[in-house]
């Protein structure tokens, strides 16, 4: 076997394989190389796997936001909300520069009080400091509220 990313040959080991995301067989002689190996192909840095939805007929970051927008979806058709949309960005910016952007999971006005609405799908993992500094900013910039679920 020569390993994929360092070309050393080893035959005194059993082989070692890896399944890409493509499904093809990546060799590897040791945990570092397979990791630098895998470098390359597309890994989501929470390790969620892409979801397609049929109903949507569009591809998720995660099983969990896939679900989160179906049943944004549902809601939408029983007239509960209105103006469903999905992957919207904000620019966030201070005393007119440029600070960052958000892009919100899904965005829809709420039929009963008629507010905007913001949408995140999120776990303890995603919650991190990056993120809590965009809330923050989104509330303060806009006025919107990040609902989170």
């Amino acid at each position: 076997m020569i390993c994929a990313q360092c070309g050393k040959a080893s035959t005194d080991a059993p082989a070692r394989v890896a399944i890409a995301t493509d499904g093809t067989t990546i060799p590897f002689c040791s945990p570092t190389c397979l990791c630098k190996a895998l470098r390359g192909q597309a890994q989501n840095k929470y390790y969620a796997k892409r979801a397609w939805s049929e109903m949507l007929q569009r591809w998720f970051q995660s099983q969990h936001e896939r679900a989160v927008c179906e049943g944004l979806r549902l809601r939408e058709q029983a007239g509960q909300i209105a103006g469903l949309a999905f992957q919207v960005p904000f620019d966030l910016a201070v005393n007119g520069h440029h600070v960052c952007r958000y892009v919100a999971d899904a965005t829809y006005q709420d039929t009963h009080t008629g507010h905007l609405v913001v949408v995140d799908a999120k776990s303890p993992a995603t919650r991190t400091a990056a993120y809590k500094i965009k809330s923050r900013l989104l509330f303060v910039i806009h006025g919107i509220t990040i609902e989170e679920r």
